[in-house]
């Protein structure tokens, strides 16, 4: 399961484990079905999207029933920033950088739990 695995690095990383025959589950606050059934064509692995949004813990419950009973490796590839100057820089855009990059990391990584501990 990768969070954030329909761009950047995150594509990268999906496409590879897809190449190498592994089933993926790629989630991000975009819809990135179309990328995720052009990753299934190529093969030999597949690959499900689910749009959830990581800041938005009640979506996790999407992404957990999709990836199924027990989870392999969890990748929590999902950021964000805002290229700005200190003095620019909201508490309001702080606090999502903060939200995104550290407590949904927390929150999804928690509630993977059950599921990486199925695979162990």
């Amino acid at each position: 399961a990768i969070s954030g695995g329909g761009s950047g690095i995150g594509a990268m990383l999906s496409a590879g484990f897809v190449r190498n025959g592994a089933d993926v589950c790629i989630f991000s606050r975009k819809d990135t079905s179309g990328y995720a059934s052009q990753l299934t064509a190529v093969g030999p692995g597949r690959c499900v999207s689910v749009q959830a949004d990581v800041s938005q813990l009640d979506e996790l419950d999407a992404v957990l029933n999709a990836v199924g009973p027990s989870c392999d490796v969890l990748i929590n590839n999902a950021g964000t920033n805002f290229n700005l100057p200190l003095s620019e820089f909201s508490p309001k855009a702080f606090s999502k950088v903060v939200t995104v990059n550290l407590t949904a990391v927390f929150a999804t990584t928690r509630a993977f739990l059950p599921l990486l501990r199925a695979a162990a």
